[in-house]
């Protein structure tokens, strides 16, 4: 090969790696071109979104509720929004909803025609021409419709039994031998040393509001049985004649609730005294929604203790030294008008009206004495009964021919 063709061909191949390199540079400027463009769309928003939420629900009773949402948006238009509702989760509109709106912003919603005791799934949506937006998800459970007598509240008292107390304590008149609940549920009937004159039959008392174990008026089997009987003998209050039976054995008579209580239903066998294990579960153990269960107040000057239902919401009332025993009862001072508030919302007060010993009382303002329907299985002259104190609470064994309180009970069915 010449000197001149040698030159030919190196410029030739200089000439050819010279569009490579120019078309693999543009290939690479294209390739970066397009890496800034991907990031650059990743970091933008989206051109149109819709954001659903749903409110907690509020202001709950027997049938109703009270709740709604907020909906916000870019690049599209909202034509319809609610909220959906059902007895099983993630509820559509193709279950229970309501129409409370359009466009964006907060709404109110309200549920009507609710099934008394049954739990509720909500979520609020927004409908578009695109479709329709669901929210997060709340869940309530309705009240239950409270029987002839009782506080609206439900109470756990145990895994698997709810109840419903009764307007106040048990009373029973002489006079008509009628039973009833007080009228309040800070009634206290007795005072200290009230009955020292009255004599071991309760002859010259007309309304009795202390009981020996058993005294339900029904010759059941025990030698003391009816509600005035002060006699100082363990053995004349066995239930059923027997040492070893519980008040809900056998027909259940024994029980003060087999009764037909006037402002109660007035139809026997309808109430029931809580076992022992019941009152523990239910100041010990039971789980609220607030966590909280009791609270010691003073209620229209009278002491005691607040049992809050199951479904206690803090917003309702804010107490002091919420679950805790050994603080006075001075913690909380509730005027009438508060306690209504408190009672609305289904909470109970159980009053410290002391107990009878024959025919003498002691402790009024200072103890909470309440009747177990469960006799003591380790020293069987005994029975058990849930005492709260200026300084603490817990079920305790007590002699049987002591006279107690008595607060009465319903199941929730």
């Amino acid at each position: 090969m010449s000197q001149s063709q040698f030159e030919n061909t190196v410029n030739n191949q200089m000439k050819h790696l010279r569009i490579i390199i120019f078309i693999l540079s543009i290939l690479s400027i294209l390739s970066i071109l397009s890496i800034f463009a991907w990031f650059s769309s990743c970091s933008k928003k989206p051109e149109g979104y819709i954001t659903v939420t749903t409110n907690a629900v509020t202001d709950i009773t027997e049938n109703s509720a009270k709740t709604g949402g907020s909906v916000t948006s870019s690049g599209y238009t909202i034509e319809e929004c609610g909220v959906c509702y059902a007895e099983s989760s993630n509820p559509t509109i193709n279950d229970y909803y309501t129409e409370d709106s359009y466009g964006t912003g907060s709404f109110n919603s309200s549920l009507n025609g609710l099934r008394s005791g049954t739990t509720y799934y909500v979520r609020a949506y927004a409908k578009t021409s695109s479709g329709i937006n669901y929210g997060n998800q709340v869940s309530f459970t309705t009240d239950y419709i409270a029987p002839t007598g009782a506080i609206k509240g439900v109470f756990s008292v145990s895994a698997t039994k709810k109840v419903w107390f009764s307007k106040g304590n048990l009373q029973y008149r002489k006079s008509t031998n009628k039973w009833s609940f007080a009228e309040n549920q800070y009634d206290v009937v007795e005072t200290d040393n009230s009955l020292v004159n009255v004599g071991d039959n309760y002859e010259n008392r007309d309304i009795i509001s202390h009981f020996g174990w058993g005294t339900s008026g029904y010759n059941h089997g025990a030698i003391a049985y009816q509600p005035w009987n002060t006699s100082r003998t363990h053995s004349d209050y066995y239930a059923y004649g027997n040492q070893l039976l519980d008040l809900s054995d056998r027909t259940g008579m024994a029980d003060w609730g087999y009764n037909a209580i006037t402002n109660g239903g007035n139809f026997t066998n309808q109430w029931h005294t809580l076992d022992w294990v019941e009152w523990y579960y239910l100041f010990d153990t039971r789980s609220t929604n607030s966590g909280i269960r009791y609270a010691k107040a003073c209620v229209n000057n009278v002491n005691g203790m607040i049992l809050l239902p199951d479904s206690w919401n803090t917003s309702y009332f804010s107490l002091n030294s919420t679950n805790k025993s050994s603080v006075d009862y001075n913690s909380n001072i509730i005027s009438v008008s508060q306690w209504a508030t408190l009672e609305q919302h289904g909470a109970v007060f159980l009053p410290a009206v002391g107990y009878r010993y024959a025919f003498w009382v002691r402790d009024v303002k200072l103890n909470c004495g309440y009747w177990s329907s469960s006799h003591d299985t380790q020293y069987n002259d005994l029975a058990y009964y849930m005492l709260i104190t200026d300084v603490g609470l817990g079920v305790y064994r007590s002699d049987r021919e002591a006279g107690r309180a008595v607060r009465l009970v319903r199941y929730v069915e």
